[in-house]
């Protein structure tokens, strides 16, 4: 009597050794245990025919938990920079929730000053407060041009739990009459 397929199927599959896959952890598991919160920055650019609103917003995440806070105290660096070829005049609009350091190059909360042509503003900013759950800060530009060509970053020179969305985020546009962008940083 001959075997039937099924039993060589059967033993087929007992013979054939069997491949193991093993999954590499998210970066973010792995760095979350060295720092256990994380921080995101996303931008925003509203305009009107004559002025636009530029807003950074620094947000704590749950990527390394639902308790986890991003500390009181943490730095982050922001800057703007003028890619047109003429200067504008800025304000840097009032806001709370962090401290601008002293050394940074732009105006204070609630002054404006005029940002030259190729020139470039940058803010040492940190927390006063613990940022718990998926709580943000707004950092916000106000008057800034229509029409004109601008680079925004944000950074966390620390880093965090999930360096993927808080390092080196960069982004270049120009601001339209028609502006209204709300979004993550593209590489960040």
């Amino acid at each position: 009597m001959q075997p039937s397929r099924r039993a060589l199927a059967k033993g087929a599959a007992w013979a054939t050794p069997a491949l193991v896959t093993v999954a590499a952890a998210p970066a973010y598991a792995l760095s979350c245990a060295s720092k256990p919160w994380d921080a995101t920055f996303t931008y925003d650019a509203t305009c009107t025919s004559t002025n636009c609103d530029v807003v950074i917003e620094i947000c704590s995440t749950t990527a390394c938990g639902t308790s986890t806070s991003v500390p009181a105290g943490t730095l982050f660096v922001i800057s703007l920079k003028n890619n047109s070829s003429g200067s504008d005049t800025i304000s840097k609009a009032s806001g709370s929730g962090y401290t601008i350091q002293s050394g940074s190059t732009g105006p204070g909360s609630g002054s404006s000053a005029t940002l030259a042509a190729g020139a470039t503003w940058t803010y040492n900013v940190t927390t006063n407060s613990a940022l718990t759950g998926v709580q943000c800060i707004q950092f916000k530009f106000q008057n800034v041009d229509p029409g004109r060509s601008y680079t925004i970053s944000a950074t966390l020179p620390g880093g965090d739990g999930n360096n993927a969305n808080s390092t080196g985020c960069t982004v270049t546009f120009t601001m339209a009459t028609t502006s209204n962008l709300s979004n993550p940083f593209p590489n960040c």
